[in-house]
């Protein structure tokens, strides 16, 4: 039997005065079934219960201004002839009562090893609730200031599972192996918000005009909302022929080419950015996954792990920059796939005709245009070694000696059109064409003398 039990204390100048310091604890505990008397079984050779609850504080990305704002120089006009008067103001609004978010989790699961333990492995089922999140909103224009100010509120709940299994054997003495993996899950909900709100747009945008992130009470944190589309208008007949119930064209600059925007069920009037922006999609993959190999033959080692994403979507934000003539890279090389545009003579494609200027708005609207499936598998590393026998080691007067080539990133599997499908929730899930992770090589050897 195995018992925990860990507390802390912990402090941050960020926060309030009065808040903080902070209590946190946790406790986890274990049971090895495996050893009872009563359990006798030449298969399963090992097997652990084990659980933990713990309470952890986090302040994200808090900004030391939150409790104390700095300073700004500003100037105002006054008296009859105005003249420049220069001072200082706050521009952020204080908050004194602000504290340390909260995060409350419980894990239950089992170790276990069969065969002698060849094949061994753990499962894992995770609950995970943070209360008193730090959120940061802007000001009404009755403050007089044009900054933020930042709460606690709120409540978001996250669940999961993660399983990993490993198989170590040997085919001979000398020739081993072993082949593992790993298969995790997460679902995030957004439970409450700030009191009276139910929805944040987050700051996060392409170029100052795509802002596509929103925390809505129900969804999963970072959902995009956008318009769907029904594809490229292929006539001006259907252009004109998509009215709303006054009879009156929805995309009145639309042009055969032109992206079709959508409205949602129960909306029969003009095109509502308020009413038919729908979720879209969300960063968090359906479960992440990795696994890989190891091989040992005589002198020679052979690694080699895969790891990839599946179900999750990506914001495409390169397209708005790369396939718009005259918008935000103008001036500038368009990526190759431009060159499948619409025409009267290549209609069968997705991507928008050629327009300077976007007057249709096919690249300013937020639209499931530019959402992708970002799943991927990758081959991130691949080593190949050889050890030189000691007996040769010797001759020289070195202990240990070891040639090898190691390839990164080798090759990607994906549907996803932008340049990496690794983009992660660094951004929340939005590619705004961050460099993409290089193919590298590297041929080295060790020494031990």
């Amino acid at each position: 039997y195995i018992i925990s039990l860990l507390g802390r204390h912990d402090g941050s100048s960020l926060v309030a005065e009065q808040n903080r310091f902070r209590n946190y604890y946790s406790v986890s505990g274990a049971w090895v079934v495996s050893q009872e008397e009563f359990f006798r079984n030449d298969i399963l050779n090992y097997f652990k219960l084990r659980g933990s609850y713990g309470v952890l504080g986090n302040l994200g990305n808090l900004s030391p201004s939150s409790v104390s704002p700095l300073m700004i120089q500003t100037v105002a006009y006054l008296e009859d002839n105005p003249s420049a008067n220069f001072g200082y103001m706050q521009n952020d609004l204080a908050n004194p009562n602000l504290r340390w978010a909260d995060s409350k989790q419980a894990d239950f699961g089992a170790d276990f090893g069969f065969f002698r333990n060849k094949l061994t492995g753990q499962f894992d089922y995770f609950t995970k609730k943070t209360t008193n999140m730090i959120f940061s909103h802007g000001l009404p224009g009755t403050s007089g200031m044009t900054g933020q100010v930042f709460e606690n509120a709120g409540l978001i709940e996250d669940k999961g599972i993660e399983l990993g299994l490993n198989w170590t054997d040997k085919f001979s003495e000398d020739f081993g192996y072993s082949i593992y993996g790993n298969l995790g899950t997460l679902k995030n909900k957004v439970v409450e918000l700030l009191p009276g709100q139910n929805e944040i747009q987050m700051g996060n945008n392409v170029r100052g005009t795509l802002v596509p992130s929103w925390i809505k009470v129900g969804d999963a944190m970072y959902s995009f909302y956008g318009y769907k589309t029904g594809g490229l208008f292929q006539s001006q007949e259907e252009i004109n022929n998509y009215k709303d119930s006054s009879g009156n064209l929805i995309l009145p600059n639309a042009k055969p080419g032109d992206i079709k925007f959508l409205r949602a069920p129960g909306n029969d009037g003009k095109l509502d950015p308020k009413k038919d922006m729908v979720n879209i999609g969300n960063p968090y993959p359906d479960f992440t996954y990795s696994f890989g190999l190891n091989l040992n033959y005589k002198n020679f080692d052979l690694n080699a792990f895969f790891q990839g994403t599946q179900g999750n979507k990506i914001f495409n934000g390169l397209k708005f920059m790369a396939l718009n003539p005259g918008g935000a890279a103008k001036n500038l090389n368009m990526d190759s796939s431009i060159l499948n545009a619409w025409s009267p003579t290549n209609t069968n494609t997705n991507i928008p005709r050629l327009a300077y200027g976007d007057p249709a708005g096919n690249y300013s609207r937020v639209s499931d245009f530019y959402v992708e499936d970002g799943s991927y598998l990758r081959l991130k590393n691949f080593t190949v070694g050889y050890t030189i026998p000691r007996n040769t080691m010797d001759r020289i007067g070195l202990y240990t000696a070891r040639v090898y080539v190691t390839a990164s990133n080798l090759f990607t599997i994906t549907k996803y059109t932008g340049m990496d499908p690794e983009v992660g929730m660094s951004n929340l899930g939005i590619d705004v064409g961050r460099y993409p992770q290089p193919r590298a090589f590297i041929f080295g050897f060790t020494l031990g003398i």
